[in-house]
């Protein structure tokens, strides 16, 4: 009954990941102590990919022992990302997260991540395995997290340089705003700047389409006003 419930939280754990098991499922019924350690590999395989097993025999004191490699392209982009001091202490996190033992059976894990994969070595006959697969599914979760947020300061810098290159060729200066600022940040600011309402009630309800036909109304209104001045 505990190997089977076992199960069922490993299932419960990559359905949270956003895996379908409703349509895709996954048999979690366990006769005895052992049988849910296929579940385990399936669902690794379910969230990550490629599973492969790259070794298996007994250790010097006749425990089994079965090692992985676990797929996980993503590592590469992500150590490239964080510089080398963070890239090493993620490196030691995560390994030292890799280092579980099972709380009631002679069973553990052990392991270390790579440039595009991740090493898992399990060690003993059967044991609870829902708390090693939630420790790969936390790993896969900050990397996916660190990833995301470089991408969306990426997409975020270029927008705001795309809206404060527009107004400084078309009135020659800038307001002082932070290129990593967020763009509705920087978007107000230089309607500020501009001496421009933003209409809407809130400067949230722009998306960057919006906030570029609005940009270009006002500074052909500025660019209007201005000559006029002159005139």
């Amino acid at each position: 009954m505990q190997a089977t419930y076992d199960a069922l939280v490993m299932l419960k754990m990559i359905h949270d990941a956003g895996c379908d098991i409703v349509n895709q499922p996954i048999n979690y019924y366990c006769y005895d102590w052992g049988d849910q350690y296929p579940i385990f590999i399936t669902c690794i395989k379910r969230v990550f990919g490629d599973v492969r097993k790259t070794y298996e025999g007994l250790n010097q004191h006749w425990e089994e022992v079965s090692t992985y490699r676990i797929s996980f392209p993503e590592m590469a982009l992500f150590f490239a990302i964080v510089d080398k001091e963070k890239s090493d202490n993620y490196a030691a996190k995560f390994n030292k997260m890799l280092k579980q033992e099972c709380q009631y059976l002679e069973f553990n894990m052990d392991g270390l991540v790579a440039t595009s994969c991740i090493h898992i070595t399990l060690t003993g006959f059967y044991g609870i395995l829902s708390p090693f697969l939630k420790v790969l599914l936390n790993i896969r979760q900050e990397v996916k997290q660190v990833i995301r947020d470089y991408k969306y300061q990426i997409q975020n810098g270029a927008r705001n340089v795309q809206l404060l290159k527009q107004v400084q060729e078309r009135i020659g200066s800038v307001p002082d705003v932070g290129i990593g600022e967020k763009t509705d940040i920087v978007f107000a600011k230089i309607m500020e700047y501009l001496h421009a309402d933003l209409i809407m009630e809130s400067k949230d309800a722009f998306t960057f389409d919006m906030m570029l036909t609005r940009l270009t109304h006002v500074l052909d209104q500025e660019t209007i006003n201005r000559k006029d001045e002159v005139a």
